[in-house]
């Protein structure tokens, strides 16, 4: 009854019907304040995406809803409840509705249970999938790992989907550690494709982020595997940054040696200059950094020694990339962290070619950084910068 699915009937009666079952008045009384904030809508909104899978569990969720009888107990009661939550969450107006009752600690646990079943078709949707991050920041506990473990088995449709991807962010940030290994786990066989999708590769940073170095072994080293050629990808670029921030010593020093092995194509490249501009600065200024000397030295020899090739000529790797649009980043990040022996063939090399940095703009920034960081030049030298 399409009456009793917006609440007149209840109401009508006072919310009670006579010869119910004891406990399902008070069930009832529950889907009427549902219904009535919440009202079915003569048709409910497609799920999103196209699994067809995903789409016949829906339907027949709705038609049960549908043609459940007032009289049936307690189960019936609560898929009416989550069919109207979810067809809520998914709509552009009242999802907002939800999201302030998810806010209110009064009623955040009782409205994130009537997201249960429903998980993967918010996460999946645009308004849905806020419906969801805020239940779980909202919660915590069994409710909350039960919402999360809902997307098990579905975890790498989920990061590859525009607002699912925010979702599993989301879980990774408020979950514990142990709770998201699934996550981890599903994500592993496919983490070099991820790690340079467009949406995935924000899962990977913060699950980088927010776990520990050991839980992340696995996928760490299938990453390490291919540093060189994900330093050039953009969102692959985006992931070994995140890496050396978060993925502890042993990560770092693997990445830094990557760097280290062909430093002038990756200080050309607009992508592979800032994990190599990281690399430095991690070695040099970190807490890893007293336990990363030796990769740092290396790094910092590759780069003050020739090899750049065919049109570095005479000249080392550090010369020649002070003209490149992405190289001089790379050769500020140096000054800025050479010492000692290192930081006076820095400025012997720079001060060689002191007059062609001179005459562009790119070149007159790095004179002007070696001045702030040696103090050892006249302002003449840098006239113009």
């Amino acid at each position: 009854p399409e009456a009793w699915c917006r609440g007149e009937l209840l109401l009508a009666g006072g919310g009670r019907l006579t010869g119910a079952p004891p406990d399902a008045n008070e069930a009832l009384a529950d889907v009427a304040i549902a219904l009535v904030k919440w009202p079915l809508p003569t048709a409910l909104p497609p799920p999103a995406g196209d699994d067809d899978a995903l789409t016949a569990q829906y339907r027949l969720l709705a038609a049960q809803a549908a043609a459940a009888n007032v009289f049936s107990a307690h189960l019936a009661m609560q898929q009416i409840i989550g069919v109207a939550a979810a067809a809520s969450a998914m709509d552009a107006e009242r999802h907002v509705d939800l999201i302030g009752l998810l806010e209110d600690g009064r009623t955040s646990a009782a409205t994130a249970m009537k997201l249960r079943g429903s998980v993967l078709l918010l996460s999946l949707d645009r308004y849905g999938c806020r419906v969801v991050q805020k239940a779980l920041e909202a919660i915590g506990g069994e409710v909350q790992a039960g919402l999360a473990y809902e997307l098990r088995g579905h975890v790498i449709k989920c990061a590859e989907n525009l607002h699912g991807n925010f979702v599993l962010q989301k879980c990774v940030e408020c979950l514990p550690q142990e709770s998201v290994d699934f996550i981890v786990e599903e994500l592993r066989e496919s983490v070099l494709y991820l790690a340079t999708h467009a949406y995935a590769h924000r899962v990977l940073q913060r699950l980088f982020e927010h776990c520990s170095p050991g839980r992340m072994r696995a996928v760490a080293n299938r990453i390490l595997r291919c540093a060189s050629k994900l330093a050039r990808d953009p969102y692959g670029s985006l992931t070994l940054r995140q890496m050396l921030e978060h993925g502890g010593v042993m990560v770092q020093k693997r990445i830094i040696t990557a760097m280290a092995s062909s430093p002038s194509l990756m200080a050309r490249n607009r992508y592979a200059s800032l994990v190599l501009e990281k690399s430095i600065q991690v070695a040099a200024a970190s807490e890893s950094a007293p336990f990363l000397e030796r990769e740092r030295a290396s790094l910092m020899l590759a780069l003050l020694g020739s090899g750049g090739g065919d049109d570095c000529g005479r000249r080392s790797i550090l010369q020649a990339i002070t003209a490149d649009r992405f190289g001089n980043y790379t050769v500020q990040r140096v000054i800025e962290c050479s010492r000692g022996a290192e930081r006076e063939a820095v400025q012997k090399q720079l001060l060689a070619i002191e007059a062609e940095l001179r005459n562009s703009a790119v070149g007159r920034r790095i004179l002007a950084t070696l001045h702030r960081e040696c103090g050892r030049m006249s302002r003449g030298a840098i006239g113009g910068a």
